[in-house]
């Protein structure tokens, strides 16, 4: 009995999901009462999830063929109207197949809580848009607002429930999770929706709190004043009406405010378009993928017409063990290590030029040959060897072909573990960094 109600909880979030456009379609249509309409689609779905939690073991097709069955026979108990009729049987039907499904596919697989994130907040956020400024709409506005206030609570308890579930790292589809864990953050979320909905009442709130300390030194002062005199006080003459001196005539608004309101308006306008256009981006941005998506759920829904799904494990318990991972030892060295290098790196000093070998001589002149042509705009190639680079730098250095020539050959020695020759004075070489 607890799994029916919690399956079918699961499924009646996507007509909450849905429930403006539902409402706004039954308003337009006028066709008959509205709460008709209404009711019909959450009681096609728990048909359609009953049918299928005690018919189990069938192919696909028999569930949508009941789906089918079931929104065809209220279309002809219920509609009178063709376009009605054809509205309510693309709905009916796609939330009653959609419903059957819950009774074997996780909640999960078939609307995780990132949809209602993605699809359900921003239908609300439009349809509230749309029900304010539409003349025939406006006096559903306030059932909407409520719709919207329990979807935001049911997306932000469903997203902590698969968040408690992701975090136990278990492969099961349904981990088991403890009562107390449970317990412990819906009553959070819960306590951060109350404080949120103090916050956004607060001018209303003072004013009720005003209201009744008002009301209750009223009842004390008639309390007090019960017993003494009865006699009312007399009445007082009307006043004659005093002539309107300043006049009541309302003047019109100012140029500034005018103004004010059009930028406002401009400053919206611009924003939905800008929001209208990233939405198109992104949507453009993921078309293959989004084809992708669809093309492999088809495929996946033609298979499943044919074959049959087994049942999902469950995870029979879920413990919450604890274990240390702080090691003070490993800890102190590790500090000691940043500490001894960071000693070093102040006090390192680099060595002189009298104190660096022959090769590292050269190997320091090419070094800083290069980055100072590339500081001059010289363009290096790492693909280039050393003979091609130096041919180039001779060209950006006119009048020092010599000595570019013989640090080449010198470096080239070094690199092919050649020996060095002695008599090259490579001091005279510094003269190609020192210009």
């Amino acid at each position: 009995m607890r799994n029916i109600f919690s399956r079918t909880l699961e499924a009646l979030v996507e007509f909450l999901v849905l429930f403006p456009v539902i409402l706004m379609i039954g308003v337009l249509l006028q066709e008959y009462q509205l709460v008709v309409w209404l009711l019909q689609f959450p009681v096609l779905m728990m048909t359609g999830l009953l049918f299928r939690l005690f018919i189990k073991q069938k192919k696909e097709w028999v569930y949508v063929a009941f789906s089918l069955f079931m929104t065809l026979l209220s279309l002809f108990l219920l509609f009178s109207s063709i376009l009605t009729a054809i509205v309510a049987l693309v709905l009916g039907f796609t939330l009653t197949y959609r419903a059957s499904r819950y009774a074997v596919y996780d909640k999960k697989e078939l609307f995780p809580s990132s949809y209602l994130w993605v699809i359900g907040l921003p239908i609300y956020v439009i349809g509230y848009v749309v029900f304010r400024y539409k003349e025939e709409l406006v006096n559903y506005l306030s059932i909407v607002s409520f719709a919207g206030f329990i979807l935001l609570i049911v997306t932000l308890l469903s997203a902590n429930d698969e968040h408690l579930k992701a975090a136990t790292l278990s492969k099961k589809a349904r981990p088991m999770l403890t009562k107390n864990v449970i317990r412990q953050n819906r009553l959070f979320i819960i306590i951060t929706i109350v404080f949120a909905l103090l916050v956004a009442n607060l001018q209303a709130i003072q004013a009720f709190i005003q209201q009744a300390i008002y009301q209750t030194i009223k009842g004390i002062v008639w309390l007090l004043t019960l017993n003494g005199n009865d006699e009312s006080p007399p009445e007082q003459p009307p006043k004659a009406q005093q002539p309107d001196i300043l006049g009541t005539e309302k003047a019109e608004p100012s140029l500034i405010a005018v103004w004010f309101e059009k930028i406002m308006y401009a400053v919206v306008a611009v924003g939905l378009i800008c929001l209208a256009l990233f939405l198109i981006y992104m949507l453009a941005k993921r078309f293959r993928r989004i084809i992708k998506k669809v093309t492999n759920w088809i495929s996946r829904f033609a298979n499943q017409l044919l074959g049959q799904r087994k049942e999902e494990e469950v995870d029979q318990s879920y413990i919450d063990e604890k274990e240390s991972i702080f090691d003070w030892d490993t800890f102190v060295a590790k500090q000691k290590d940043k500490i001894t290098r960071a000693v070093r790196t102040i006090y390192h000093r680099k060595p002189t030029w009298q104190q660096l070998s022959t090769e590292q001589k050269i190997r320091y002149l090419y070094r800083e040959l290069v980055k100072e042509q590339v500081n001059n705009g010289y363009v290096y190639h790492p693909s280039l060897t050393i003979r091609e680079t130096i041919s180039e730098i001779i060209k950006m250095v006119p009048g020092y072909e010599k000595e570019l020539n013989v640090l080449n050959e010198l470096y080239e020695q070094i690199k092919y573990g050649e020996t060095v020759n002695e008599e090259v004075n490579v001091d005279q070489l510094k003269v190609l960094i020192a210009r």
